[in-house]
């Protein structure tokens, strides 16, 4: 009894690699993806690189309407602000790369982002591996990818997600 007791009472502190799950709302289209990332470098700095694949919303032409692509990416989050144990805040920066489309598309397409953060971190509080994250920022958007989108994926954009810690 004793040993288990002290099996559930023993911290989860590990700012190890993991793997996370995403929706987001980029320009109007929707998505999802999955995410891998580094332990923090220096306290504060984390890589992280995912897949996302994104539906186009196009109401002006309603043929095309929820075309899916798909988006590899790779960027940098540095910590803002550490509120509590268990909630901080911070800014990414992240470069984004189309690697396919509907077949009338030019794909070979890079564009970036950035934007902030809040991580609802209860595996920083000893609580569990997993956390809980919410994004918002701007993207830069794919521009020319075809003669009838003035850009996909540009503009506001927000993203929810979580985070498991190994």
């Amino acid at each position: 009894m004793v040993l288990s007791i002290g099996v559930i009472a023993q911290e989860r502190t590990s700012k190890g690699w993991g793997v996370g799950f995403q929706l987001n709302e980029w320009g109007n289209d929707f998505g999802m993806g999955i995410s891998a990332f580094s332990p923090e470098f220096f306290g504060a700095l984390t890589i992280d690189v995912s897949y996302v694949n994104q539906f186009r919303s196009s109401i002006t032409i309603s043929g095309e309407a929820w075309q899916p692509y798909g988006m590899a990416t790779l960027g940098v989050r540095g910590k803002a602000g550490q509120i509590t144990p268990w909630f901080h805040m911070y800014g990414f920066g992240r470069v984004s790369f189309m690697t396919n489309g509907p077949s009338d598309w030019n794909t070979d397409k890079i564009t970036g982002s950035g934007g902030f953060g809040f991580e609802f971190n209860t595996q920083g509080a000893g609580l569990s591996p997993v956390s809980y994250y919410i994004e918002m920022g701007g993207y830069g958007g794919f521009s020319n990818v075809h003669p009838l989108h003035q850009s996909v994926a540009g503009g506001f954009g927000t993203t929810v997600g979580l985070r498991v810690y190994f």
